[in-house]
């Protein structure tokens, strides 16, 4: 039988985030900057049993409001501009809060942020770290934002103060594959080179590099809408593919066969770049163009069939499948 959880402060997923604003706020009236002080776990109760949970920030801030007052104009308009509905936005601006210059960039959904340019603020005023407000809406994977913003001409191609990065690389180093995917068919500029993936893949010793050794399907995804894109320049496209190679040679198993699917990819022989439709019978990953090229090549690709299969230190497969036998079956 189901057992209805009781809800406090503690398994309420995003209260502390919801909280961190009001608690500077409370630091700022000169109180201990305590949750405690703002909201008891019985005051939360309560607040759930009157309040579907898209209501619950108003009722916080309501609270607040009426124990220590209305906060200070600074605290007021931050709560505004990252307010998570559009009627804690409305309450917000009800009690005194006042649209600051890049508050598109901090917009939660789409319906605020067209509510917020309804009243005048415009969405191609830079943030101070991320260049564009399209930055902070990947980071915080607010695709319906990005798209948003997207349709209103927003520079695709500025570069953060922070980290340098463009929007599509912010987007590419955090395996956001939807945001990804939005800019490119935007119009974005895919040549990608400020990556954290790609300076891992440029290290000496790659596998020093911690960023990319959890590399997951969402980040090949990535790489595969780059290589895919017509867009993409012939430069990027061998630089990928080069780096690929040669971290196949000289790294561990676990980038290796990182690598091969990425190489794979391209839809070229492992061994001499040229068109192949044959994969290797084993790991279905490598691609060769004939029997010469994948024995040429065994004593490298070895470690991505040791990768899937351990301890494996048979001769070269000198049958391969050919995607027509992959696609049937």
């Amino acid at each position: 039988m189901f057992e209805e959880r009781k809800m406090t402060k503690k398994n309420f997923p995003t209260f502390d985030t919801l909280m961190n604003p009001l608690l500077r706020a409370l630091k700022s009236l000169g109180g201990s900057g305590s949750v405690d002080e703002i909201i008891s776990d019985d005051e939360v109760d309560g607040l759930f049993n009157k309040s579907a949970e898209c209501f619950i920030y108003r009722e916080i801030i309501s609270l607040f409001v009426k124990k220590f007052g209305v906060p200070s104009q600074d605290t007021l308009n931050r709560l505004t501009k990252e307010a998570r509905t559009l009627e804690t936005f409305r309450f917000l601006l009800g009690l005194g809060g006042v649209l600051e210059e890049d508050a598109c960039c901090y917009a939660t959904n789409a319906e605020i942020l067209r509510a917020m340019i309804d009243l005048g603020a415009d969405p191609t005023t830079p943030h101070p770290f991320f260049g564009t407000a399209l930055a902070p809406a990947i980071i915080n994977r607010r695709v319906d934002v990005l798209i948003a913003l997207l349709g209103m001409n927003v520079d695709t191609e500025k570069r953060s103060s922070m980290l340098g990065q463009t929007p599509l690389e912010y987007a590419f180093s955090t395996d956001e594959v939807e945001c990804l995917q939005a800019l490119l068919d935007a119009g974005a500029n895919p040549d990608i080179h400020n990556c954290n993936i790609l300076k891992a893949l440029r290290a000496t010793d790659p596998a020093t590099v911690v960023h990319p050794t959890n590399v997951s399907h969402q980040r090949i995804l990535c790489f595969k809408a780059i290589v895919e894109c017509e867009r993409t320049s012939a430069e990027t496209l061998d630089d990928l593919r080069d780096l690929c190679k040669r971290v196949i040679r000289t790294a561990g198993n676990e980038y290796a066969r990182i690598c091969s699917e990425i190489l794979a990819l391209f839809r070229t022989c492992f061994g001499c770049d040229k068109p192949a439709r044959t994969r290797c019978n084993l790991c279905r990953v490598a691609r060769y163009c004939d029997w010469a090229c994948q024995q040429a090549d065994w004593s490298e690709h070895l470690k991505i069939c040791q990768e899937k299969f351990p301890g494996y230190t048979g001769h070269v497969l000198i049958h391969s499948r050919t995607e027509d036998a992959e696609n049937s079956g």
